[in-house]
């Protein structure tokens, strides 16, 4: 069954050879009001991480999902990379 509504959880990180790595978490609840909490993916953004790179790696991934519909929320960090401000 899919879930009713989702939370989507970002944050960006470089690692130790210096490239960039963007984890996507994934908070589900189900009609019976369940939750479970998954990763969904973890992407490499080689080049720039500014918040358009950012918005691209993950309107594609979540296109493949289904897109934002189901989507209640997406929180961050609050940087100006992950806020677009």
């Amino acid at each position: 069954m899919y879930p009713k509504h989702c939370v989507t959880c970002l944050d960006e990180r470089t690692d130790l050879s210096d490239i960039s790595q963007l984890v996507i978490f994934i908070r589900t609840i189900q009609y019976d009001f369940s939750v479970a909490e998954e990763m969904l993916d973890l992407i490499p953004l080689h080049g720039t991480t500014e918040g358009t790179d950012i918005f691209e790696a993950v309107n594609k991934l979540v296109s493949v999902y289904g897109g934002f519909d189901k989507c209640s929320c997406i929180v961050t960090d609050g940087t100006r990379a992950m806020t677009g401000t």
